[in-house]
């Protein structure tokens, strides 16, 4: 989802955005309970990220949503989901 969102703030114009996102995926992936299956392509990573730019990134996915946009992973099934995430991250006051 990470990568997704990347794209789609660069179709949004907002790469400025994304610099949080770019880190925590060079970062070490959170540790995965021995029976996790779905390797590299779902492990999670630490966003530790300022209210200001979470709400901004909600912001993006909400107008993404609107726009109807898509990226290469999400074409076809749309963006279910990405607002919902960054609406609970963004108001999580503990990040």
């Amino acid at each position: 989802m990470l990568n997704q969102c990347i794209e789609l703030l660069g179709l949004l114009g907002r790469e400025d955005l994304s610099l949080g996102l770019c880190e925590a995926l060079k970062s070490t992936p959170l540790e995965q309970p021995e029976d996790h299956r779905g390797g590299a392509a779902v492990q999670m990573f630490r966003l530790q990220m300022p209210a200001d730019i979470r709400q901004s990134i909600l912001a993006a996915m909400q107008s993404a949503v609107l726009l109807e946009l898509t990226t290469t992973a999400t074409d076809g099934r749309g963006l279910a989901g990405f607002v919902e995430a960054w609406r609970e991250y963004a108001n999580d006051e503990k990040k």
